[in-house]
C-alpha cells in the first residue's frame, strides 16, 4: 500500500487490521505483495508471511547470519 510500517509481526498485524480490514483466521488467503509467488495461504499466517517482505532482518549472535523471521533464527 506504501505505507511505512515497522517491521515486526505485531505491527504487520496491526496494519492489516487497521488499514486494510485484514481479521486473519483459519480462511485462505493469498498474499497481495506485488510479484509474491507465494500460493494460498491461511489468514493466520500472513502478518508472518508479510515479514518477509518488508526488509526486516535479525542477526543471529550464535551463527551471525541473518534471517527474516525470529522462528527461523531460533530453527
Amino acid at each position: 500500500c506504501g505505507m511505512w510500517i515497522e517491521g515486526d509481526q505485531p505491527s504487520i498485524a496491526d496494519h492489516l487490521q487497521h488499514f486494510h480490514g485484514f481479521k486473519g483466521g483459519e480462511t485462505t488467503t493469498r498474499c497481495l505483495w506485488r510479484d509474491c509467488p507465494k500460493p494460498n495461504m491461511k489468514g493466520t499466517s500472513i502478518a508472518r508471511h508479510v515479514v518477509t517482505h518488508v526488509g526486516f532482518r535479525i542477526k543471529c549472535d550464535t551463527c551471525k547470519h541473518e534471517f527474516a523471521r525470529g522462528d527461523a533464527c531460533n530453527r
